[in-house]
């Protein structure tokens, strides 16, 4: 509590301390009590705050004045101690219900924002423990004493009759995350002595030390005021919320509960759809089979070295998951030259090369325009640029080749040259790494992103065995 004797100095206290309630008389010494009203009102920071104002009893044009600016309550000097006392419990238990309902509007729309900033970010790149790890740390805020937020989280994905469970909480600043798994049958026995309805829990009172250990939380206190949710694929529950929980804390918790829902859909969603891609660039690698088998084996070395390249140059966990499956469609577009140059063991006339080197465009319309072939795309129009300019179809240089093709072009290459072709014998490993960095007669070191060679040459030792021995 804190007084003022004037009304400036009035003025000056509300800014510091932003009262809960103001006690305010209307004849100040140096200002008038309209006045202080009417700047604790303007401002942000008091303008929730309840005001009652003291008046004589002949002040009626005054009170009606202040109702009219949206005074709370007025009592006559002197008040009875009693009338006071009850009136500004009165007053407070509403400020407290208008805090409350205020705080629950800014959250829901704090989660709102939330949602559409993670969605933005790719579903298909999201895990089950992410999606969840990003709700609890919105939901639980950055500070352990955040005084619109509660402190613990615990959720639990429901896979069969067991429950994939996480908690959290943020202590001397660091966040606590555990994972255990439960079954559904011990959490709802756990829980059914708070149940507050259909799939409702609820409790003002610090858990029972053992429930608090069982889900991971410290006891030294347990949490007190918790609210949880339970549906068909799952359980959230929010605790040590810095005030007593009651009815404004569920739509919240469900709000969060159904976002946390449907993030998990889009996400099983995204992966499904990502998988009946990787099937589609599959069966068009499979394809290869027909016309020739060690074609077969080239495209499947060349999706693996391709995928440990893009790890170890730190590529991002999609760029790595897509490169594998996009990196064996790269000659796709043979399927459109005939076998009989494909096969051909002498020289190529000129006409015979230009058809040859066409396949690269027709791969990429082969593909097709889908957004999500991109990459297979890029790959099959550009494994032939030459990271210094000299390769097709389009002689693209250094950058503007997309890193995908910049990838392929070096273990394509790599690959072509461990293998045994009608117009060539097979290299040894060492062989076909010294012409990467050397070149030969039809090799230039310019041909390749000097930071792709070095990573391939880092990872490749690692694969060997993909490549049958030579005689």
């Amino acid at each position: 509590m804190a007084i003022a004797a004037t009304g400036n100095e009035a003025i000056t206290l509300a800014r510091t301390f932003r009262p809960d309630l103001v006690l305010l008389d209307l004849y100040l010494p140096d200002v008038s009590g309209e006045i202080v009203f009417r700047a604790l009102r303007q401002e942000e920071e008091t303008s929730r705050a309840p005001v009652v104002v003291l008046t004589a009893f002949e002040d009626k044009r005054d009170r009606i004045r202040l109702l009219e600016l949206g005074a709370d309550d007025f009592l006559v000097k002197p008040p009875e101690r009693a009338e006071l006392l009850a009136r500004v419990r009165g007053l407070l238990q509403a400020k407290t219900l208008s805090d409350r309902l205020l705080i629950s509007f800014l959250e829901l729309d704090r989660i709102g924002r939330f949602a559409e900033s993670f969605a933005a970010e790719g579903v298909g790149d999201w895990g089950a423990f992410r999606v969840a790890d990003a709700m609890a740390r919105e939901l639980l805020g950055e500070s352990p004493s955040s005084p619109d937020r509660p402190h613990f989280a615990w959720a639990a994905n429901r896979v069969g009759q067991r429950l994939l469970a996480t908690c959290w909480y943020f202590r001397q600043g660091e966040w606590y995350h555990k994972q255990k798994v439960y079954r559904v049958v011990d959490v709802l026995k756990a829980l059914a002595p708070y149940a507050r309805g259909e799939g409702r829990y609820a409790c003002k009172e610090p858990m029972p030390p053992s429930l608090a250990s069982w889900l991971g939380f410290p006891t030294d206190p347990p949490p007190a005021n918790f609210v949880a949710a339970s549906a068909e694929w799952g359980f959230l529950l929010l605790a040590g919320y810095p005030w007593e929980v009651g009815v404004w804390e569920f739509p919240v918790l469900r709000a969060a509960f159904r976002l946390w829902g449907v993030f998990e859909r889009l996400r099983l969603e995204a992966r499904q759809q990502e998988q009946a891609f990787f099937s589609t660039l599959e069966a068009l690698a499979l394809a290869a089979e027909f016309y020739d088998r060690d074609t077969a084996a080239h495209v499947e070395r060349v999706g693996i070295l391709s995928r440990e390249v893009a790890r170890a140059l730190d590529c991002a966990p999609r760029f790595v998951r897509w490169l594998g499956p996009s990196a064996r469609v790269h000659d796709v577009g043979k399927m459109t030259i005939p076998m009989e140059l494909l096969l051909k063991t002498g020289a190529l006339t000129l006409q015979e090369e230009a058809l040859l080197r066409q396949h690269t465009v027709n791969g990429a319309k082969l593909l097709g325009f889908l957004p999500q072939l991109e990459m297979a795309r890029n790959i099959a129009l550009f494994h032939h640029e030459n990271f210094g300019g000299s390769g097709y179809p389009r002689g693209l240089k250094g950058d503007a080749i997309p890193l995908e093709a910049r990838i392929v072009r070096v273990v394509d290459v790599y690959d072509a040259l461990r293998s045994l072709r009608p117009y060539k014998r097979a290299f040894s490993h060492e062989e076909a790494l010294r012409t990467l960095h050397h070149g030969d007669d039809r090799v230039a070191p310019s041909h390749f992103d000097p930071q792709v060679v070095r990573a391939f040459s880092q990872v490749v030792e690692r694969f060997l065995s993909l490549y049958p021995p030579l005689d």
